[in-house]
């Protein structure tokens, strides 16, 4: 298939030591590097004076590849800004600070638009949970809120609300989050809509989790799947596909991996890479795996690289 891009930030894991885990301590020595996803051409980047040395979390690409939005933390009011960077020169937009919590970022489905997902502060949450979704353009200073999405019947915890994806044509939010017992739910809310959101789907138990949630390009179908850990250290892996409104909801592929899954999609939609240790996080072991969903295929394109929250953080990244 294609030889794509990837964009990730790790830590090597030194040679004299057996295990390659959370002790390396990654938020203060990991660096950024580019790979390709046949692993070839490694390159660490220059992180002096670009954006990259004031990444903060999780960046996220847009849809055609040029440019990466994120938080930094500014030195003149040490509150989180959003940041649209250029790949190809380098150049960054400061957008302004983030209100309240940033949970998430996206793209808007406008040109040179994001999307911030923010919820109340800890202190200030309250028995209904609401998510809020705040439109923001570059060359402008308004702030625009798109909707306020309430969830009533969350537990008081800022932390259960997560995963906002907007769909293609903009018209509508996928949401997880977990009821009291702690089962994990997949919610759609339709923007503009005064209908609260929508029950897609509900695991069985608490032990299931839902991950790499996506929308196909049509904007009428979804994917998502389903992660367990077994007694035997191996985890179950189930694949979800369905209808936006939930209809003809079917698991179509069934793994059992020594590793959980939980990463980003290639732009092809064919893979998913994303960091992993198995069980035991040895220097071979722990690196870059990519999943060929078509055939439950994995392979392993880099050893010796530890990521503490086995995101990838960008496919299709090519910086200079």
């Amino acid at each position: 298939g294609p030889v794509w891009r990837i964009l990730f930030q790790a830590v090597p894991c030194p040679e004299y030591l057996s295990i390659c885990d959370n002790d390396l301590g990654m938020s203060y020595s990991s660096r950024w590097y580019v790979i390709n996803s046949d692993g070839s051409d490694l390159i660490p980047l220059k992180e002096t004076d670009t954006f990259l040395a004031d990444m903060w979390g999780v960046p996220r690409l847009s849809p055609d590849g040029m440019r990466l939005a994120y938080l930094a933390r500014s030195q003149a009011d040490e509150k989180l800004h959003l940041m649209l960077a250029e790949i190809s020169s380098g150049s960054v937009t400061d957008l302004g600070p983030s209100p309240e919590v940033a949970r998430e970022l996206g793209f808007s489905s406008e040109p040179d638009c994001l999307l911030v997902y923010t919820t109340p502060r800890p202190e200030e949450a309250q028995e209904i949970q609401a998510l809020t979704v705040t439109k923001v353009c570059a060359g402008s200073s308004t702030w625009e809120v798109l909707a306020t999405i309430e969830f009533p019947t969350l537990p008081t915890m800022h932390t259960y609300l997560s995963d906002p994806l907007l769909s293609p044509n903009g018209d509508a939010f996928l949401i997880t989050s977990r009821n009291t017992d702690d089962i994990r739910e997949l919610y759609i809310y339709e923007l503009g809509s005064p209908e609260p959101p929508r029950l897609l789907f509900a695991a069985e138990n608490e032990s299931w989790r839902i991950n790499l949630i996506y929308w196909q390009s049509d904007g009428q179908h979804i994917e998502f799947f389903l992660q367990r850990w077994e007694v035997d250290d191996t985890v179950t892996i189930l694949h979800y596909v369905s209808e936006r409104n939930g209809a003809n909801m079917r698991a179509d592929l069934e793994l059992t991996l020594p590793f959980s899954i939980n990463g980003d999609w290639s732009p092809d939609h064919r893979e998913i890479a994303f960091f992993s240790g198995m069980t035991v996080y040895t220097p071979a072991a722990t690196g870059i795996y990519i999943l060929d969903l078509e055939t439950g295929v994995w392979r392993q394109i880099l050893s010796g690289f530890y990521n503490d929250t086995s995101h990838i953080q960008s496919w299709q990244v090519d910086i200079p």
